[in-house]
């Protein structure tokens, strides 16, 4: 999957500069990102379910294939001259659909691969992988996008790394077969997800607590651009500077959370480094210099991939094998909910300085992040 990671790290900064380039205007970030999401909304548990019937590598084929489809269109789109602002809706919502049918898959699929005790270490090399991606790939995308091969030519090298994941992915074990009964439909497949989470208290504030850092803190990497522009005046290159820094700093994350093993307070440590995400939101929104932001870019970083290690291995040590793909895709669920925030928060910032946005966002989810540290125990003794 490193060809994907290098694609996704790259397009989460070129997507919403090139469309903040094309209209300058906030909006349209927010709303390829919501088009982006809303497929997860409707797919990522139809995708979970299909894979818990089949087959979690056929899953995570079909849908990166979509993916890559859908990033050439718009370097072709580039290349010719023709493209329009809708062109970016369109292209990320079919896009959203790929990766929707594979999440519950992607993820899934590293608990068959590992033994239960070592879930968390596999989460974790999979982030290790990904932000090393995160750490380079803003800074190569920035220094593309500025002459080398301009926006046409660094979309069609997107598309061809997400494709070489493609290829890769026929090489990919397919794991430990499930057992279980294939004679009920999809849809009561998926209703027993829904079932085996709403009896299950602590599964429910797992995913809340996904569901809330995700809507009001990963918009930033978003929005980023905006305020860069307006707060530091920050080119191309700075800008995924910054996105570099973000990424040393997750990559200090995920060694961390690697060495854990799936033992301890993985509950307590999830909480705190929720808080310490908010935190760091705060403090990069109010980062009177450049320098600065660079600085803070890096703990913001190590809380946000510590975030994505110890939350999903926790959801998925506590459900069973024969269902943990539909309880991923129930998880994942919450990708399509924050572009909703992203979108929100981009007309907010036409109307409000971005950066008292950006900062009330990650004071919300810190203030969340205490409540449940003192009020969900369950969670806590994790």
């Amino acid at each position: 999957m490193i060809g994907a990671m290098w694609a996704m790290n790259m397009q989460m900064f070129v997507r919403p500069w090139f469309a903040f380039q094309l209209e300058g205007q906030a909006w349209l970030i927010g709303t390829t990102a919501l088009a982006h999401g809303v497929p997860t909304l409707f797919l990522s548990l139809y995708g979970g379910a299909l894979a818990d019937r089949f087959n979690n590598k056929v899953m995570l084929i079909f849908g990166y294939i979509i993916s890559t489809l859908a990033t050439l269109a718009i370097a072709v789109l580039i290349q010719t001259d023709i493209i329009v602002w809708w062109h970016l809706i369109l292209s990320a919502g079919v896009g959203g659909i790929g990766l929707a049918m594979a999440m519950g898959a992607r993820l899934a699929i590293i608990s068959e691969l590992v033994p239960p005790g070592e879930v968390l270490n596999g989460v974790s090399l999979s982030n290790i992988a990904n932000n090393v991606a995160r750490i380079a790939s803003p800074a190569i995308a920035g220094f593309l996008l500025s002459g080398a091969l301009g926006p046409s030519g660094v979309f069609y090298l997107m598309s061809c790394m997400s494709g070489l994941s493609v290829v890769l992915f026929f090489l990919l074990p397919s794991g430990r077969r499930r057992s279980r009964n294939t004679s009920q439909s999809v849809l009561k497949d998926m209703e027993d997800g829904f079932r085996f989470v709403r009896q299950h208290d602590v599964v429910i504030w797992l995913i809340l607590m996904y569901m809330v850092t995700a809507t009001l803190g990963m918009p930033y990497l978003f929005l980023l651009p905006v305020l860069a522009d307006t707060a530091w005046s920050a080119t191309p290159e700075q800008i995924g500077l910054i996105f570099s820094m973000v990424g040393i700093g997750s990559l200090v994350g995920s060694f961390s959370t690697a060495s854990m093993g799936s033992t301890g307070r993985m509950g307590l440590m999830l909480i705190i480094v929720c808080i310490g995400f908010g935190v760091g939101i705060v403090a990069l929104a109010f980062s009177p210099l450049y320098w600065i932001a660079l600085i803070v870019a890096v703990p913001l970083g190590t809380c946000q991939s510590a975030r994505l290690s110890l939350n999903p291995a926790l959801v998925q040590l506590q459900a069973p094998d024969h269902i943990r793909s539909r309880v991923m895709g129930i998880y994942e669920f919450s990708n399509g909910i924050f572009p909703i925030g992203v979108l929100l928060m981009s007309i907010t910032m036409v109307y409000v300085d971005p950066r008292m946005v950006m900062a009330a966002a990650g004071t919300l989810m810190a203030i969340f992040s205490f409540y449940v540290l003192f009020a969900k125990p369950k969670v806590r003794q994790l």
